[in-house]
């Protein structure tokens, strides 16, 4: 995934010989909050992780700290210091692609047959 110049998202995907273009929309990882300071968050997906136990965002005095909080972090990846708390999102992110028995167990609508 490449960013242009002015701002815009963009992707580039190969099929069939053929290039396309077409634009993302990428949720950022931070935000400033009401006191001025700045949040730092983890996802998985749409999912976002507890950083540490009970808390979902680590506050930063400065954009400078967004970054180096964010080396910090895929240091602490890269050691596997999350695979729990990563484990523990993708299964509940499996578990809602998971089939659900009540529709199996449904009776099947039967259609009466045309005598010919």
């Amino acid at each position: 995934m490449t960013a242009s110049r002015d701002g815009d998202n963009v992707a580039d995907r190969e099929k069939g010989g053929l290039k396309y273009l077409y634009t993302k929309r990428l949720k950022p990882w931070w935000w400033p909050s009401d006191s001025g300071k700045f949040c730092v968050t983890i996802r998985y997906g749409a999912r976002t992780l507890e950083v540490i136990e009970g808390k979902n965002a680590i506050e930063t005095e400065s954009l400078a700290g967004v970054i180096t909080t964010l080396e910090v972090l895929r240091s602490a990846v890269d050691a596997g210091e999350l695979d729990t708390r990563i484990e523990a999102v993708s299964g509940q992110v499996k578990a809602g692609f998971a089939k659900d028995d009540s529709i199996a167990k449904r009776p099947k609508l039967r259609l009466p047959v045309k005598a010919s």
